[in-house]
């Protein structure tokens, strides 16, 4: 395991390695969480339509350690990408 203590670190964490669901959706949701710890989001906020950033997370989050599909994982890291990582990148 590698710590993401900083910044750069974290960002070199998030740099596409893999091409697994997995690892994208894990990627995409190391992406959020920055941009939640930044302050881009707080945990209230509405990421698309009614959804917000809490609700966002926690879907994937059951996604990602539970016995998701590969559709699922690939869904929901898309998903996550569109409304809440790639417009703060």
């Amino acid at each position: 395991m590698v710590s993401a203590g900083s910044l750069t670190k974290a960002y070199k964490l998030h740099a596409p390695k893999s091409k697994s669901a997995k690892a994208l959706l894990d990627r995409e949701l190391l992406a959020a969480c920055l941009n939640y710890s930044h302050g881009v989001y707080n945990t209230s906020a509405k990421v698309h339509g009614s959804t917000t950033l809490k609700t966002a997370i926690g879907i994937a989050e059951k996604y990602r350690t539970g016995k998701a599909t590969t559709a699922q994982l690939k869904k929901t890291a898309v998903y996550l990408y569109k409304h809440l990582t790639s417009s703060r990148r």
